[in-house]
């Protein structure tokens, strides 16, 4: 019992010394990532000085979102020195291993999601600006997802229009209320689902969802 325990005890501080050093893979992308956004941003500084004033303001927009993107990045590595806390490492482990899930689960719905965008502004882009084009009409089906705007988006789209025939107000109901029950019901019920597994699987209690 005595050698188990002190096995145990020399695993955790290998993980420990990992955890301090940065070690996991997660950590030397962001930090290799940090240092060549850095290293583009002081050459990019240097060139700007060098360009005529025409050219200056998109160089400088570019060096803007370098130095946003830096920020950021140092901000997001001091995640691993708060990894050692028990709290902060369940969160951190609930994340790396849901987010691949749910990305995967974004790649098989995203055919469903682009074709709601295409048939809206297909169907809808002339009777309201909500679907007048295929990017507005992915922003407006993100809000309603979210249940931003519902009412005005739904009075818009079905609400009664100059001109147009009773069967287009037919399909613009069945065209949203689908929908809303498909995105709201189904699909950020399984996100949910994909996320209380991973949470289930770092805080080690056995998940319901299984």
């Amino acid at each position: 019992r005595q050698s188990v325990t002190g096995g145990d005890a020399a695993l955790s501080a290998e993980q420990t010394a990992g955890r301090c050093g940065g070690q996991h893979p997660v950590w030397r992308t962001l930090s290799l990532t940090c240092a060549v956004v850095n290293l583009a941003w002081a050459v990019l500084q240097g060139v700007d000085l060098r360009l005529p004033t025409a050219s200056s303001a998109t160089w400088m927009d570019v060096l803007l979102a370098s130095t946003a993107l830096c920020a950021a990045l140092n901000w997001i590595l001091l995640m691993q020195y708060v990894e050692l806390h028990p709290t902060c490492r369940s969160l951190l482990t609930t994340l790396s291993e849901g987010i691949p899930e749910v990305l995967d689960f974004l790649v098989g719905v995203a055919p469903v999601y682009i074709g709601y965008c295409l048939f809206g502004t297909i169907v809808l882009g002339a009777v309201t600006w909500h679907f007048s084009s295929i990017e507005q009409s992915a922003v407006t089906l993100f809000a309603l997802i979210n249940g931003d705007m519902v009412y005005a988006i739904f009075s818009a789209a079905t609400g009664p229009q100059p001109g147009s025939a009773s069967w287009a107000t037919v399909i613009a109901h069945l065209y949203l209320y689908s929908y809303v029950t498909l995105s709201i019901y189904s699909i950020m019920n399984i996100f949910l689902v994909i996320m209380d597994n991973a949470a289930s699987r770092a805080f080690g209690h056995p998940s319901q969802h299984n």
